[in-house]
């Protein structure tokens, strides 16, 4: 009998390190990958399939799209050697792994990898007998994912892109950003009408694509790493031709919306982004943060600051950005690298998962007060949900390092929010059952279901 599916989850990496393998003509299976080096602190992969099923995730967004050449260090024997920021076991994968010499044209690699997880959505004929009836699916409408929804052997996957460098046919380097917007509005049409239709673009990433600023984000190797050219620059004129191609404000390119993830954002582009989507959409498109962890400021401009207890990083986001995320009947998905989720040395537990969404309601309702703006009701609990960005390269909570971990979560996270004084303190009630619902699986479900609604 097929094992009971019901999480989810907003961003994944399924296919980074299988499809890096396959750079290297050594053929890999989303299914059972588990390549990694011995002194990795995340060991294993932490997103194959057969983990998916053994920790219940009934549904995932696979985030896909080639990392970056600012990943590329030239060092001074003049050899180019990848670095990764947050363990030397990840490091050594990619070490092994990554065929920089490949990486000419983003897009066509992003195709590449569409294909590729496209390719794999049944399981390889040597899987265990208890995997044999899964299957992947990528539901297109409504009737689609509700009849996925209610198929127990269907694991629904909901593909994402990380970073718009992946729509550009070439390459960028630090010398040179002559982007071609035509070509890149055309790649976004090919994209959306690829068989998998992505649902969310994280715009921008660790380094400058020319369409947008991006956030100081690399803090550890930031000697190594250079993100300085185009740190905290805003949206550019191209990024924005591109951004309302991409949301179907462009009637040349189609409907279908590709929704914007703030993830990674400059402040600067992030003011502009929430601006456009409150003052000029009136909140009609959904805002998405795919995986965050809270700034503890009021303000995006404040993020800028450190507000102790939370970790201070320019990718998490203030109480304002949850608010109009609110509004918009967005997401949050909170991030499971515990070097976000808080500052200093104290161990990072179920705890510290829950301080970060209560105080980000909080905060929201504070941020509405302050302003005089309509206060967030009982639907602010309906914004939050899993973003682990497990297989990224994060250090995860040590009680929770993979999806096989779940279900622990779900009952920890009960009895944390029963047993916690702030939910109770808060104007806005709410069970701490329906809390944990809400946040393991429900708001991706009703999510997805407006979402399609918004297509028909």
């Amino acid at each position: 009998m097929n094992k009971q599916l019901r999480y989810a989850d907003l961003h994944i990496h399924l296919t980074l390190k299988p499809f890096l393998n396959t750079t290297n003509n050594n053929y890999s299976s989303i299914w059972k990958y588990t390549r990694t080096s011995f002194i990795a602190r995340s060991g294993k992969a932490r997103t194959n399939v057969k983990n998916l099923i053994d920790g219940r995730v009934k549904i995932i967004f696979p985030s896909l799209g080639y990392i970056e050449k600012g990943w590329q260090v030239l060092g001074s024997l003049r050899f180019k050697i990848p670095a990764i920021f947050r363990n030397v076991g990840d490091l050594a994968i990619f070490l092994m792994n990554v065929n920089f010499a490949r990486i000419d044209n983003f897009f066509d690699l992003l195709i590449e990898e569409f294909d590729y997880l496209q390719q794999q959505h049944r399981p390889p004929i040597d899987i265990e007998p208890e995997y044999k009836n899964y299957e992947i699916v990528f539901p297109h409408n409504k009737h689609d994912f509700t009849a996925a929804l209610n198929n127990n052997s269907k694991i629904i996957a909901l593909p994402s892109v990380e970073g718009a460098h992946a729509l550009i046919s070439g390459t960028l380097s630090y010398e040179k950003y002559n982007l071609d917007v035509e070509q890149i509005v055309q790649n976004v049409k090919a994209l959306k009408n690829h068989a998998l239709r992505p649902v969310f673009i994280t715009f921008t990433h660790h380094f400058y694509n020319g369409l947008a600023g991006h956030a100081h984000g690399i803090y550890m190797f930031e000697k190594i790493l250079d993100q300085r050219f185009g740190l905290g620059n805003p949206i550019s004129p191209d990024g924005w031709r591109v951004i309302k191609c991409l949301l179907g404000l462009d009637e040349s390119c189609g409907s279908w919306p590709v929704l914007i993830d703030t993830k990674h954002f400059s402040l600067a582009a992030r003011r502009q982004y929430y601006d456009f989507v409150s003052q000029e959409l009136d909140y009609t498109v959904p805002i998405i943060n795919s995986h965050a962890a809270y700034s503890g400021s009021q303000t995006i401009e404040n993020v800028i600051y450190h507000h102790p207890p939370f970790a201070h990083n320019q990718t998490n986001i203030s109480a304002e950005e949850v608010y109009h995320i609110w509004r918009s009947k967005g997401l949050v998905g909170i991030n499971f690298d515990q070097n976000l989720l808080w500052a200093g040395a104290e161990i990072c537990d179920v705890n510290k998962i829950m301080e970060n969404i209560i105080s980000m309601v909080q905060g929201a309702i504070d941020y509405a007060r302050g302003r005089h703006l309509p206060e967030p009701d009982e639907t602010i609990w309906d914004v939050f949900c899993v973003g682990s960005d497990f297989d990224g390269f994060i250090d995860p909570v040590d009680s929770y390092p993979s999806p096989l971990y779940f279900q622990q979560l779900e009952q920890d996270l009960l009895e944390a929010f029963d047993q916690s004084q702030l939910l109770k303190q808060l104007s806005v009630k709410i069970s701490a059952d329906q809390v944990v619902k809400k946040f393991m699986t429900e708001n991706i479900v009703q999510f997805l279901h407006n979402y399609y609604d918004s297509l028909s």
